[in-house]
C-alpha cells in the first residue's frame, strides 16, 4: 500500500541513489542522487524535505558538479550545536 508520494516538477527520475528518509519532525527528506545522463537519469541531482502534506520547505539542488551521485544524510546537529534561548 502506498504510504506517500511526492514528485517534483519537472520529474526527475535517479535511477540509483535515491533515498527517503523520515524526519522526527513528520517531514521527509527525497534524494534524487544521480547526474543526467547516468543510467538515464534526468537529473538535477537534488534534495528535497517535504512535509506531510506535501509542501516542499527547502531544495538543494547539485548542478554544473563533475560528480556521477551524491547522498544526502539528514544530522541533527554537525557539531553537538544547540537551541540558546534569546
Amino acid at each position: 500500500a502506498k504510504v506517500s508520494e511526492f514528485r517534483p516538477r519537472p520529474d526527475i527520475y535517479a535511477p540509483i541513489v535515491g533515498s527517503t528518509p523520515r524526519l522526527s519532525n513528520g517531514n521527509t527528506v527525497v534524494n534524487f542522487g544521480t547526474a543526467p545522463g547516468v543510467l538515464g537519469a534526468t537529473g538535477p541531482m537534488s534534495v528535497y524535505e517535504v512535509t506531510p502534506h506535501g509542501t516542499v520547505t527547502w531544495i538543494l539542488r547539485i548542478q554544473g558538479a563533475q560528480l556521477l551521485n551524491s547522498r544526502a544524510t539528514p544530522l541533527n546537529d554537525i557539531a553537538g550545536e544547540v537551541v540558546v534561548p534569546s
